[in-house]
């Protein structure tokens, strides 16, 4: 408790043996305990105001999956007309626990959560040699870039299966500013799109090689940031010596529920430009000698 005697002085009354009694511990927080979400130490470490150091020494683990596919078809319809049909695909599927090794509970990983990243090209050209000295083609292409984050626990109702009242279902809570910090984080995409068509046309015309062509680009994205609907939890301050600083711990006022800021955040929309790039040209290749 903090009491305030005659003269002003602030006082408060510590816990006995400066120990937080389990029946004091706030309920979503037991229940957070439960799934037993720290690993065990494995090194004596030492211990600060913020909470233990140097207390765990693991291995740690990065995977970089990364894949590349293309596949093409080409056809001759006739002596003077070709054409091709491309397709690519690129794809990541990253993998870590770096700074992550401290958690047991592995829905806590930050580095594990899906973060699915695509890009797929298509592509045709057509080639028509009209005579010649004439010759047009004509090309559409395309690249789509996606990348998706989505955690296990997205839409899950992590919030309510802890006890945390009046929070919506949609993430896992986060809590930023314990000696080991809760970060997962939410749901995230960004899509971008570029569509390409153009037009060329070549004319030889003596030792000049005339081109002239056009060129559209659509350029599209749709870009969906992580948000915080369930809640980021902050509990520095709660268990402070009023008017001291350097005091209190947050990880006690964790154990109390003592929350002395909270920001929940939800997208009403996502970022979707859209725009067009039009291009003519014209040039002459001029050889005054044919070497």
């Amino acid at each position: 408790s903090t009491t305030q005697d005659s003269s002003g002085k602030w006082t408060r009354t510590a816990f006995p043996n400066n120990q937080i009694p389990i029946s004091r511990f706030d309920p979503a927080v037991v229940k957070f305990l439960s799934y037993q979400p720290w690993r065990a130490p494995n090194q004596p470490g030492f211990l600060q105001a913020g909470g233990p150091q140097q207390n765990l020494a693991l291995g740690t683990r990065n995977i970089s999956d990364r894949s590349r596919f293309s596949w093409k078809v080409d056809q001759q319809l006739s002596p003077v007309h070709k054409f091709f049909v491309r397709v690519t695909w690129n794809q990541h599927r990253p993998w870590t626990n770096r700074g992550n090794t401290q958690f047991n509970w592995q829905l806590l990983n930050a580095g594990a959560v899906p973060n699915n990243r695509d890009m797929v090209g298509p592509a045709i050209s057509d080639t028509w040699t009209i005579t010649p000295t004439l010759v047009n083609e004509f090309r559409a292409s395309g690249i789509r870039f996606r990348m998706t984050r989505l955690p296990e626990t997205q839409v899950q109702g992590a919030t309510q299966k802890l006890g945390i009242p009046n929070t919506l279902p949609d993430e896992f809570p986060e809590f930023p500013d314990l000696p080991y910090p809760v970060n997962l984080g939410g749901y995230a995409q960004s899509v971008a799109e570029n569509l390409t068509v153009s037009e060329n046309l070549t004319k030889v015309v003596g030792p000049s090689t005339f081109k002239m062509g056009w060129q559209a680009i659509r350029s599209r994205f749709n870009n969906t940031n992580q948000d915080a609907p369930s809640g980021i939890y902050n509990f520095t301050d709660t268990t402070s010596f009023p008017f001291q600083p350097n005091t209190g711990n947050a990880f006690a006022g964790f154990l109390l529920g003592a929350v002395s800021s909270a920001q929940i955040t939800q997208n009403q929309a996502s970022w979707l430009p859209r725009w067009w790039q039009h291009a003519l040209y014209f040039q002459d290749d001029y050889r005054p000698t044919r070497n």
